[in-house]
């Protein structure tokens, strides 16, 4: 039951964002955050070029072990305080060691979110940052963990991206 309220709590502020976004002159892309966002690299809908500065900032939390209380001493993890990995916010967590070669971001937070152009190396996004652009192509965003860990997730983030006078805004898990 709790998790049902939690998603429509999220659905609710996540369309009055979207809804001022769009007030604004802004674009809401990618997936509908009241569907749920898909796992793996979001595109963004927009293609950037080397040198360009894009502006992101992202807010949200996602849950990324629901079931912890029942499963945290079977894991490995029998001290962990489970609040913190079910309110993972866009900076990622510290509970885990950083991410493994298989990871988005390899050597960044565990669920951070993290960006990239095209297949190109993952740069870190969290809340909030400003980065210029190394090559040309199509803008994704993910959080960093292995997209079969996603599986069972709540939640997402919301991520404002800024390139010139562009917005968008999308879910992302």
């Amino acid at each position: 039951m709790r998790n049902l309220s939690w998603s429509k709590a999220c659905a609710a502020a996540c369309l009055g964002l979207a809804l001022t976004v769009l007030a604004c002159g802004g674009v809401m892309t990618g997936p509908s955050p009241v569907a749920g966002p898909p796992t793996g690299w979001t595109d963004v809908t927009l293609t950037v070029k080397a040198g360009d500065q894009v502006a992101f900032s992202a807010s949200g939390t996602i849950d990324m072990w629901p079931n912890c209380e029942q499963t945290k001493v079977q894991e490995g993890f029998p001290d962990v305080n489970c609040s913190v990995v079910q309110h993972v916010r866009p900076d990622g967590t510290g509970v885990f060691a950083p991410g493994l070669s298989d990871y988005p971001m390899p050597g960044a937070k565990v669920m951070a979110l993290v960006g990239r152009v095209g297949n190109g190396p993952a740069f870190l996004v969290g809340t909030q940052a400003t980065v210029t652009m190394s090559q040309s192509g199509e803008l994704q965003l993910v959080a960093n963990d292995l997209d079969w860990r996603k599986a069972d997730d709540h939640g997402w983030y919301l991520a404002k991206v800024t390139i010139a006078k562009r917005t968008v805004v999308l879910a992302v898990r």
